[in-house]
């Protein structure tokens, strides 16, 4: 590192404005290349010489690849007592927002952007986001709205609207939302089971099991895709399928605890105690507050 950067390794006397420089670009540099602790110390010590609005939007990113949520968004907010009209930043603190669990801090910035850019995509869709965490579903559902209508492929917003109206069980609504959003993106993993568990809402069991069936396949990975396929077999009867889904499922997920349990209820219904209660144990090796939910119910 010393024979990269400059700023803490140069004895030179330089003035105030050179040593700015030297911290800036060293900063820049270490950010390039993922040294993320020696660009905040870079930039930092750049800051304490004179404040530049550029610097802190460096020194905001270096603290969010650190994941310093929320003294990167205090950095931002003094970006934005330099340069109050510059929107993207309130975009940049919104999405902080979102991330700290701060809904009414992420309101409040996507609507500073909305009064001036009223047809803004990316604000409409962060404020929807807002207003659904804080119990606004009409409000949500405009704004999403409104953020399709800015960005007729945005998918994020399609599938937002369409999750609150599952929340409000209109699943005609959902059904339309999810067909636009798969038009666009056939392999749309959230949207695909967003999709089965509305099918399944809809007491249409053989359509949800396509569904489910299809997002294992797109992604062997999915852990609830397979418990949710699982819970339909068991809804038909078809126990030997589930059992054979979730022997796949800890095949592929061997840590995922919530397989275990229910392979151990589909065992304990099958006579099989000794592989029940193996499966139990495991499940609350793995996850302890699950054996708190062992029941003769497998809905998920």
């Amino acid at each position: 590192m010393t024979h990269f950067f400059s700023s803490f390794f140069k004895k030179k006397e330089k003035t105030p404005e050179q040593q700015f420089d030297l911290f800036k670009f060293d900063g820049i540099r270490a950010l390039q290349i993922g040294q993320c602790d020696y660009a905040e110390k870079c930039f930092k010590s750049a800051l304490t010489i004179k404040t530049e609005h550029q610097v802190l939007g460096y020194l905001a990113s270096a603290l969010v690849e650190q994941e310093n949520l929320e003294e990167a968004k205090e950095v931002l907010l003094q970006q934005i007592e330099i340069a109050p009209d510059v929107h993207d930043i309130h975009l940049q603190v919104a999405s902080l927002c979102y991330q700290l669990g701060d809904f009414a801090g992420m309101q409040q910035h996507a609507t500073i952007v909305l009064q001036e850019k009223a047809e803004d995509a990316q604000a409409n869709f962060l404020l929807a986001t807002a207003e659904r965490g804080l119990s606004l579903p009409f409000e949500a559902i405009a704004h999403a709205t409104k953020a399709i209508q800015a960005d007729a492929e945005k998918e994020a917003a399609y599938l937002l609207r369409a999750e609150i109206l599952f929340e409000m069980q209109q699943l005609t609504e959902v059904r339309k939302d999810l067909d636009t959003l798969l038009t666009l993106h056939p392999g749309h993993e959230e949207a695909l089971f967003l999709s089965g568990k509305t099918y399944e809402q809809l007491q249409e069991i053989e359509k949800a099991i396509e569904v489910f069936q299809q997002l294992i396949t797109l992604d062997p990975f999915h852990h609830m895709g397979y418990l949710k396929l699982a819970a339909l077999y068991l809804y038909k009867k078809e126990t030997k399928k589930a059992l054979d889904l979730l022997n796949d499922c800890v095949e592929v997920n061997p840590d995922f605890a919530k397989a275990y349990l229910q392979r151990g209820e589909i065992k304990h219904l099958l006579q099989d105690k000794e592989g029940a209660l193996a499966d139990i144990k495991k499940a609350g090796e793995l996850d302890p507050d699950l054996l708190n939910k062992i029941s003769g119910d497998f809905k998920i």
